[in-house]
């Protein structure tokens, strides 16, 4: 229930709110806006993945299990999928 609520549920909350912020912006904000943030989360995802993985290389060479560095990746990944994805309700998760 909660994977329909997601799959169809936010596609269409997204859908209004781009309506909504079109009608009081206008159509190329709204479109810079989503391509911005689009670029700018690519940007610090990449660069904290970059840290996050030197950080997993350091616990490894000092004979520790980098779990905490690994639970980090991925929720930068997760960040980065959510700010991929068109959307001003996923950019803000």
């Amino acid at each position: 229930m909660l994977a329909l609520l997601l799959f169809v549920g936010l596609p269409i909350l997204e859908i209004l709110l781009f309506i909504q912020a079109g009608g009081a912006f206008g159509f190329w904000p709204i479109v810079v806006a989503l391509f911005g943030t689009a670029i700018v989360g690519l940007i610090m995802v990449r660069h904290q993945g970059i840290i996050t993985l030197r950080a997993v290389e350091k616990e490894h060479a000092e004979g520790k299990v980098p779990v905490g560095a690994l639970f980090h990746g991925v929720r930068l990944a997760m960040a980065g999928i959510l700010l991929l994805l068109p959307g001003f309700i996923t950019d803000t998760f």
